[in-house]
């Protein structure tokens, strides 16, 4: 006697329901999965770091040049530098009617010219102001050149 497995009216037996099943699902699950790879925007990945360097702000500017008295008579001997800020004087060193000084930048100076003269007076004047605002650290020292 042979044994035959049961068809259903169909002539399809359950297991071959259950394969066509499982291949719709698989067909299914493949489609969708290459159209959302299909649809989806590629993914770029990026970063840019960009790193600038400020140098600092100096703390003192060195300021030469040359002083001078303009009075017949007269002879400069010396040079200062007072902060309209605090009040400091900031003597500047001399030699040969030049001058040096090292002042603390930020601040606006008056400039002050000592001086005298061949009849024994001598005396202060005003020869203008300064302001050292400096935002980078000069290559040569900044130059500037008083007379009163």
């Amino acid at each position: 006697m042979k044994m035959h497995a049961s068809r259903g009216s169909l002539g399809i037996t359950g297991l071959e329901v259950a394969l066509a099943v499982i291949a719709v699902i698989a067909l299914a699950s493949g489609a969708y999965y290459f159209g959302t790879l299909q649809s989806a925007p590629p993914v770029i990945e990026s970063s840019t770091t960009t790193v600038t360097t400020t140098p600092p702000t100096p703390a003192q500017v060195q300021l030469v040049g040359g002083y001078a008295t303009t009075t017949i008579g007269t002879s400069a001997k010396s040079i200062s530098f007072v902060s309209q800020t605090t009040g400091v004087s900031y003597p500047g060193s001399t030699s040969g009617g030049q001058y040096g000084a090292l002042l603390p930048n930020g601040d606006t100076y008056t400039v002050k010219i000592h001086w005298d003269s061949f009849i024994d007076t001598s005396g202060d004047c005003t020869a203008g102001t300064v302001p050292l605002y400096l935002q980078f650290e000069p290559t040569q020292p900044v130059t500037a050149s008083w007379s009163c």
